[in-house]
């Protein structure tokens, strides 16, 4: 026995048993008033998913994210190490004392030597500027950064140096001028 053949049985075991009444008359209209008596239920606004917001906000992090990636990959002067910049500013240091001492020493006997040498340093400042622009475009970093400290260090040398010569200048001259008075 199948199922159909048992709903075809139920059924025909219950054949006449069925509410077969009609409801009474205006009972439609009844149930239409009492419908219209009760509060009219505000239909909620159907719920939005959040989830397209979401994905479109997600697809504007990741592009401006990978813009910026872009961006900062393609400007190495924003890698540099932060070392290097802590070292860059002691030399400098360095560098503006050992000036200051230098033009403290000008004078008459030494005037010639403090002219050559700071002749030397602005073509050592103008080599340095050349690397610092090649610092900007895409190549060995550490290479450049080297160049860039050892020019550092070329200029105190030569400022160091130059002003040994002039204390030599001095003591040689301070030397003939006691000769000479005795």
């Amino acid at each position: 026995m199948n199922k159909q053949d048992s709903i075809d049985k139920l059924f025909d075991n219950l054949q006449g048993q069925f509410d077969l009444e009609h409801p009474q008359p205006g009972h439609e209209e009844r149930f239409l008033k009492r419908l219209q008596q009760q509060q009219p239920v505000e239909k909620a606004a159907p719920k939005r998913s959040i989830w397209p917001v979401l994905a479109i906000a997600a697809s504007f992090a990741l592009v401006i994210s990978v813009g910026i990636s872009v961006f900062n990959a393609g400007n190495p002067a924003n890698q540099v190490d932060p070392e290097f910049k802590k070292t860059e500013f002691y030399f400098a240091s360095v560098l503006q004392t050992e000036m200051e001492k230098l033009e403290a020493e000008d004078s008459p006997v030494t005037k010639k030597l403090v002219e050559d040498t700071m002749l030397q340093m602005s073509k050592l400042e103008a080599d340095y500027q050349a690397l610092e622009k090649k610092l900007q475009q895409p190549g060995d970093q550490k290479l450049i950064l080297h160049a860039m400290i050892t020019n550092f260090q070329t200029r105190i040398n030569l400022l160091q140096d130059v002003l040994q010569q002039i204390e030599n200048i001095k003591q040689l001259k301070n030397n003939s001028d006691e000769n000479s008075i005795i």
